[in-house]
């Protein structure tokens, strides 16, 4: 029998859970302050009244209604015109100090739930509950009175708990043994700037990878999971050429390059890889493909003044944005985040990354692969060809992005007495067979790039 699934309205988590988490699920939310939690479970409720119209029911016992919607209207998420259309319901109720507080309050919340057809709901949090109720009781109530309430009335539902820095057990060690799915929330220092992580620890009915996954907090997509596509769903690329639009290169090539695929131009400083990546992008974008240019090592206003010394005129007339980030201002998480997000909304054909060496900089290289991996793997799924630039004595000098790469031109200096030229081939061609003989390159009168023999 199939399994009912709701979606969680976070990017990326209802993918890595096979569809969504089970309808009628209790899912034990819990992290350190901070981490992400009170953020993640009204997103929940949030997407599910505007995109689903399932009624939502947030309980707290800590803020006050007007302080949780104004804090979630800087996110993007405004909760009142969602309860004028009785779609959502916020419950502050008092400071647990007995069991007997314990127990009116579950009344009114099932009683509540129950009067607005609630399909959604989240308490935060019932930290406060376990540790008056203490580990035996904590069991039974979660088995004798929530949970069944919640099943009886079809609710999907959020039980927060905070869990202290260097605890891995939550609360007190039982719920996660009663609920159906355990999501644990971290937070870490990276570059002295805040990185968080979600664990899916348990979920019943999901297939479920035991991993640590970055994500971050945004208006508009609220969180996000950095996680690269899975592997089955991360397609060749397309039978279709793109030329580069640079004489001789599309020769080098075998006639162009495959839409989708990933292109990785490697040389040392100098050597002329922001010049070939900006003509490529340029021919490209001249033939009426949407193009998205991000550099970590030029202002878009030296870009520009590029481009009209290139003779291709104003660049805004032609389908180019350009963009320029700081790497220092990110970690590699908000990096991936913002890209993607301006994916998103550029929908470009074409998409190029010029400094990835700049970017390896600022952390370290393991992180630095799974971060280039996350977004080539995107780019594949999405047939987005993209063009990458790093500097490198290659193959002298490793280089992260290489086994990744579907194309890697290699770009070098060759000296003959006290003269340098310059030099290119491909290194590297997935998938095809290709003249790897070392060319010339030549940047001419105008300060563009052509491919000569020899």
């Amino acid at each position: 029998m199939e399994i009912e699934r709701i979606n969680s309205g976070i990017l990326g988590l209802d993918e890595l859970l096979g569809g969504g988490i089970p309808r009628g699920s209790i899912i034990l939310v819990a992290g350190h302050p901070g981490s992400g939690k009170t953020v993640f479970s009204a997103k929940f409720i949030y997407e599910g009244a505007v995109r689903w119209g399932e009624p939502g029911l947030y309980v707290s016992f800590a803020e006050s209604e007007e302080d949780f919607k104004k804090y979630m209207k800087t996110l993007d998420l405004d909760f009142e015109p969602l309860k004028d259309r009785g779609l959502f319901k916020f419950l502050s109720l008092p400071t647990i100090i007995d069991s007997y507080t314990i127990e009116q309050s579950i009344e009114e919340i099932l009683g509540i739930a129950k009067a607005m057809n609630a399909k959604r709901l989240v308490i935060d949090s019932i930290t406060a509950v376990l540790k008056t109720l203490g580990p035996e009781r904590t069991r039974a109530l979660l088995h004798t009175a929530l949970i069944p309430g919640f099943k009886r009335l079809g609710i999907t539902a959020l039980l927060i708990a905070d869990l202290p820095y260097g605890s891995t057990t939550v609360g007190m060690g039982v719920e996660e043994f009663v609920v159906d799915g355990v999501l644990v929330f971290k937070m870490e220092r990276e570059r002295g700037m805040t990185r968080r992580l979600i664990e899916v620890r348990k979920m019943r009915g999901s297939r479920t990878l035991i991993m640590e996954i970055p994500f971050v907090i945004m208006p508009r997509d609220i969180i996000r999971l950095l996680i690269a596509a899975p592997l089955d769903s991360v397609v060749g690329f397309e039978e279709e050429v793109l030329s580069t639009g640079v004489e001789g290169l599309d020769e080098l090539l075998g006639g162009g390059i495959n839409r989708g695929a990933q292109v990785l131009l490697v040389g040392p400083s100098g050597s002329g890889k922001s010049l070939l990546a900006l003509q490529m992008a340029l021919n490209m974008a001249s033939e009426g493909r949407r193009v998205l240019y991000l550099s970590f090592e030029e202002s878009t206003e030296q870009l520009r003044r590029k481009i009209m010394r290139l003779g291709y005129g104003d660049p805004g007339s032609i389908p180019l944005s350009l963009v320029n980030i700081n790497v220092t201002a990110h970690t590699y998480d908000s990096l991936i985040a913002f890209t993607l997000r301006l994916i998103d909304s550029k929908k470009p054909q074409v998409f190029v990354a010029d400094g990835l060496g700049e970017v390896m900089k600022a952390g370290d290289e393991r992180a630095f692969w799974a971060s280039t991996t996350t977004i080539f793997n995107f780019l594949r799924r999405e047939h987005i060809t993209g063009i990458h630039t790093y500097a490198a004595r290659y193959p002298e000098e490793t280089v992260p992005l290489d086994t990744i790469s579907d194309i890697i031109i290699l770009l070098k200096y060759e000296r003959k007495g006290d003269r340098y030229s310059r030099k290119i081939m491909v290194y590297k061609h997935r998938g095809r067979t290709t003249d790897t003989r070392i060319s010339g390159m030549v940047i001419d009168g105008r300060g563009r790039i052509r491919v000569v023999k020899g």
